[in-house]
């Protein structure tokens, strides 16, 4: 598959996303991967979507626990970090 196919494929898949998700995702593109990548690639990251607080941890389930430490009420998204969005994590919303 090109890149061009995988560029499509990732837009549908974002776009079937619900809109927490979706600005979750856009916050990781914008201003997370540059920071996160390479050197944390597979770990897992916790993001709450409404502050830009993020959690990167061993793995997905660690994030997750921090990050329900920092925001108990509040919903956030998980996944996994590296070059294309873990969308099955993604669609987790935690609240």
């Amino acid at each position: 598959m090109n890149q061009h196919n995988e560029a499509m494929l990732s837009a549908e898949k974002a776009s079937s996303l619900s809109p927490l998700s979706q600005r979750t995702l856009k916050l990781c593109q914008d201003t997370l991967k540059g920071k996160l990548e390479p050197s944390e690639e597979g770990k897992g990251i916790a993001i709450h979507p409404d502050s830009g607080d993020y959690v990167a941890a061993q793995n997905p389930t660690y994030a997750s626990r921090a990050m329900r430490l920092r925001h108990p009420a509040d919903s956030f998204i998980t996944m996994r970090i590296g070059p294309s969005p873990d969308y099955a994590l993604a669609v987790r919303v935690l609240h």
